[in-house]
């Protein structure tokens, strides 16, 4: 076996000539670049902002939001604060307790709540977050 060393230098190099060898119908590198004096035309005039032509006036920015759109918004809103009612309620002591009491290895030896029970605990809140959510689209919308 040879290495890598020994076999390169029986790769063919190629020849200069052919590397600046031109093409029949092919445009020039140089022909397609601008000249280093910039453009030889001058540019077309374009309206900046700040000028107003006459018959041409700024567009007011408005926002009309459409009632599907109403919808999509205060639906996501509803869920970030069903989520987060969800989450304050399960936090606290009493519903972790009665939702943790029944549980094997939910708590470790120092009184923390495990990862079981976290799990537990997370399941939970996603449930209680579901029925708020449908309860505040039904009542709220």
């Amino acid at each position: 076996m040879e290495s890598a060393t020994s076999t390169a230098w029986k790769i063919p190099i190629a020849k200069s000539s052919l590397l600046h060898k031109q093409m029949d119908g092919a445009t020039s590198l140089d022909a397609l670049l601008p000249s280093p004096q910039g453009p030889q035309s001058a540019s077309p005039l374009m309206p900046t902002a700040g000028v107003m032509s006459p018959g041409h006036a700024p567009m007011a920015p408005t926002f009309k939001p459409s009632l599907p759109a109403m919808r999509f918004i205060f639906s996501n809103t509803t869920l970030y604060l069903s989520f987060f009612l969800a989450a304050a309620a399960i936090s606290m002591s009493a519903p972790r307790n009665i939702l943790l009491q029944y549980v094997p290895n939910a708590y470790t030896s120092g009184g923390v709540v495990s990862y079981t029970g976290a799990g537990i605990l997370g399941a939970a809140a996603v449930i209680v977050a579901h029925l708020l959510n449908q309860f505040l689209s039904g009542f709220l919308g």
